[in-house]
């Protein structure tokens, strides 16, 4: 109990203008990312020995797609929010395309390039209504817009930016209804 306690008690820091945060419970999440990325890296390391190609590159984009995750996690704006997730949808394309030489990875690669790119389209279109409506896209303040000056069911520009933001994600994350 009393770990549980010490986890999520602390108050949040903000990083780099506001960008990015950091608090206990954030440094935990971090913390189970890089394990789950040593075990992934432990996990495939008899698939790249007994791969044809060289397999250099495939540890350096795990790290890289881990640093975008790791980022992710500390987002505290919407625009680091997308460029972090748009870090880590890259390097997601560069690993599921690994087997270039097999047809059903290309099929996959590209495929999820196209959705993807489909749903930074309007992720960027809902965060642009979204700061538009706010003046702001730090997750702090728009809470607070949100909370006290808008209507949020009564404002149908609003329920718009968030339809498109969050169609968007499920799209990017290839998640229903977006898993196509």
């Amino acid at each position: 109990m009393y770990a549980l306690q010490f986890i999520f008690d602390g108050g949040s820091a903000s990083i780099l203008g506001g960008y990015f945060a950091t608090s206990r419970t954030i440094t935990l999440l971090k913390f189970v990312t890089l394990l789950s990325a040593v075990f992934v890296l432990d996990a495939s390391e008899t698939f790249m020995r007994q791969h044809s190609r060289h397999l250099l590159e495939y540890p350096i984009m795990v790290a890289l797609t881990t640093f975008f995750m790791l980022l992710l996690i500390s987002a505290n704006h919407i625009m680091s929010t997308f460029l972090s997730l748009v870090g880590f949808s890259l390097g997601l394309y560069v690993l599921i395309l690994y087997d270039a030489n097999r047809r059903p990875s290309r099929e996959a690669g590209l495929k999820y390039y196209y959705l993807s790119t489909l749903s930074s389209g309007l992720i960027l279109y809902g965060i642009l209504l979204i700061y538009a409506l706010a003046g702001t896209g730090n997750f702090d303040e728009l809470f607070f817009v949100f909370t006290t000056k808008m209507q949020f069911q009564e404002n149908t520009l609003l329920m718009t930016a968030l339809l498109l933001v969050l169609a968007g994600f499920f799209f990017k994350l290839s998640a229903f209804p977006g898993h196509l």
